[in-house]
């Protein structure tokens, strides 16, 4: 078996750990029972030491085929859709306020306290 003799090749090379992803259930078990290597798998069952998805899969922001072997814990694509037509309308607002002097205000502008550093300002213009 290839994969098994690839995994003692680490082992003795003094790896810790070997990753599988996609290893039919009864390969992954044989090599995680012969190996002082931790076994990490992705759709191999629950026979490998430790287990891993891709966050796409976890949090659910693939657009398109989700794999057999994922599964989703949240759907943050429709809520990045739902923030993405909030930030379009937000910008939107803005420029609208822009465009008919609503914005800025005079409490969102700086002005400058003291007449001496306009003046002086003036002056080194000049110079």
């Amino acid at each position: 078996m290839a994969i098994y003799r690839k995994v003692k090749d680490l082992e003795s090379a003094g790896a810790c750990l070997f990753e599988m992803e996609l290893v039919p259930v009864e390969i992954a078990d044989f090599v995680t029972r012969n190996t002082s290597l931790t076994t990490e798998g992705m759709g191999c069952g629950s026979v490998c030491d430790t287990q891993y998805l891709f966050s796409c899969d976890v949090l659910g922001t693939n657009r398109g085929h989700y794999p057999r072997h994922s599964k989703t814990h949240a759907d943050l694509a429709a809520e990045e859709d739902r923030l993405q037509v909030m930030r379009v309308e937000a910008f939107q607002r803005f420029k609208s306020d822009v465009n008919s002097g609503q914005y800025p205000e005079l409490r969102h502008e700086i002005h400058v306290p003291d007449e001496t550093v306009m003046e002086a300002l003036l002056r080194a213009s000049q110079s």
